[in-house]
């Protein structure tokens, strides 16, 4: 039976509404920009925007429950949920590691929701924190405890001047990712060989080899593998389209009952990526327009007047002989209303996911258009 396909789970909801914020997101960031790497954690970003919901109020929640699939849900189901899906996450057995952090930074003169605190310490473990106001250093202490969390895959989220005077209060999260392949790669096999960029050049890069079983699919239009992490407990999927395919919902769903077992032989490249951007103009194309606005309401964390300026997002992987390093930071900045055998080689863009098994979560997504 192939690996690949779904598992019945409890977690299944919600996982499905985080990997099309991040399908839909990752369609948002590449369109127009064929040559640019892209990577993002789409749960990262969708526990920092649950966070949000914790304390926004009635049309600003609106918004926020139908990006994050929990139209018509209770709030203290919505939490139970991500509660949940967090602890199993980071359950997941010694031989993955797995680590999410949440955290709430506030101007030391809020004050913010009493209800709201305890609601996400309970449910997300986020840790209260308290920045003296104007303090020159505060994105310096949230940068050291990004950084913590993420063993240092992720050094420096916020600049000094993104945390401006009007910024009263920051939402942050991270999540580290480490796992080893279930069957390594030979470092002695691996060679330069030509990778396609998106413009028609070839560039030398280090190639991955590695022949053996896969859970494997193909069509016309793409092929696809699923390389498996020790302890069965995630998988990375790597989609290699021939021509321009949309990496949707729908497709992807569709996508991963079909993996079968087959022999291939494979040449990946080996890869280390970084990327950052702030999510606004994504995000508020997807819908999400009020929360930037003056007119939002936050007024459930205490936070009346205030609207979320910008967030932050910036998302590292390493993928090596060994297994793979990932790691991924988010941060809402609230501020007042001041402002037979198979060849499959991957030599041409590609897109790469990092999956939970159990839970079918998207821990992180991308796409690779020039090694680096």
């Amino acid at each position: 039976m192939a690996s690949g396909k779904p598992q019945a789970s409890a977690a299944r909801p919600r996982a499905a509404a985080i990997n099309q914020l991040g399908f839909q997101l990752l369609e948002r960031l590449g369109a127009g920009h064929p040559g640019r790497n892209l990577l993002l954690s789409p749960y990262s970003l969708a526990l920092s925007l649950a966070l949000a919901y914790n304390g926004a109020a009635r049309q600003t929640r609106e918004e926020l429950a139908r990006a994050l699939g929990v139209e018509g849900v209770p709030l203290e189901e919505v939490n139970q949920r991500f509660g949940a899906l967090r602890t199993a996450l980071e359950q997941r057995g010694p031989q993955l590691e797995l680590a999410i952090a949440n955290g709430v930074w506030t101007d030391g003169g809020l004050r913010l929701s009493a209800d709201f605190l305890q609601r996400i310490q309970e449910c997300y473990a986020a840790e209260a924190q308290i920045l003296a106001p104007g303090d020159p250093g505060a994105a310096d202490r949230i940068n050291q405890w990004v950084s913590s969390k993420t063993d240092g895959r992720i050094k420096a989220l916020l600049s000094r001047e993104e945390l401006a005077s009007s910024v009263g209060c920051v939402l942050t999260n991270a999540v580290y990712f480490k796992g080893l392949w279930s069957a390594p790669f030979d470092p002695g096999a691996t060679c330069e060989m030509p990778f396609e960029l998106p413009d028609g050049r070839l560039k030398n890069v280090s190639m991955m080899l590695r022949s053996g079983q896969f859970s494997y699919f193909e069509t016309e239009e793409l092929q696809a593998i699923e390389l498996t992490y020790s302890g069965g407990l995630a998988s990375m999927y790597i989609l290699l389209p021939n021509e321009r395919v949309v990496l949707d919902m729908s497709h992807w769903e569709g996508w991963l009952p079909q993996f079968q077992t087959s022999e291939v032989n494979l040449t990946l490249p080996r890869f280390s990526l970084t990327y950052e951007q702030d999510m606004k103009k994504p995000l508020s194309e997807l819908g999400l327009a009020l929360m930037f606005q003056p007119a939002a309401d936050f007024s459930a964390m205490g936070l009346a007047g205030h609207y979320i300026t910008g967030i932050k997002h910036k998302a590292r992987i390493d993928v090596t002989e060994e297994g793979t390093e990932a790691a991924a930071g988010s941060a809402v900045l609230l501020g007042r209303s001041l402002r037979s055998p198979i060849s499959m080689v991957v030599s041409r863009p590609f897109f790469c996911a990092i999956r939970d098994t159990d839970s079918g979560v998207l821990l992180f997504l991308g796409r690779i258009a020039e090694p680096e």
